[in-house]
């Protein structure tokens, strides 16, 4: 059995906040914080995907140019282990229209930590982390949006 993390299973909600600079060639400075935590999709049938608990904690120190990792717990709610695949993160929304979600305002990186893991059954563990890039070249239209961060994953059941 295969058990996916749809896209609507761990949206992660990050707020950027900071005042523009009143100087063209000095960028405005920002903080990305965490404002959600992943969510478990409703349990579905036999035939339909499953999800694990993905979550995530804040990250400060953001500005333009800046790269920061955001730090993944995963949570396998099942009696049974699980074999984690795949881990990754996109940007998916944004708050304002003058500053959409997409690589030109904030963009993420390959998960970065090992894959394969075996989660026992019922047990939590750090999951690696999940890079975010904001460009140099963003706007100060982009100061206090809230950008929705979607966590996804890919894990299997292991059979005994």
């Amino acid at each position: 059995m295969k058990l996916i993390t749809a896209l609507s299973a761990a949206a992660l909600a990050l707020t950027l906040v900071g005042v523009a600079a009143g100087s063209a060639a000095q960028p405005a400075g920002a903080d990305l914080r965490l404002s959600g935590v992943g969510r478990p999709w409703p349990g579905a049938g036999p035939d339909q995907p499953r999800t694990f608990t993905v979550e995530a904690t804040p990250v400060s120190g953001f500005y333009p140019g800046a790269e920061r990792s955001v730090p993944v717990l995963v949570r396998n709610p099942y009696p049974f282990d699980l074999r984690i695949t795949s881990l990754g993160g996109e940007v998916a929304d944004s708050s304002r229209r003058d500053c959409p979600a997409g690589p030109a305002n904030l963009a993420a990186g390959p998960h970065q930590g090992e894959l394969p893991m075996t989660l026992r059954a019922l047990e939590a563990r750090e999951a690696g982390s999940i890079p975010f890039r904001m460009p140099i070249s963003v706007t100060d239209q982009c100061v206090g949006v809230t950008f929705t961060i979607r966590i996804t994953g890919v894990a299997t059941k292991v059979n005994k």
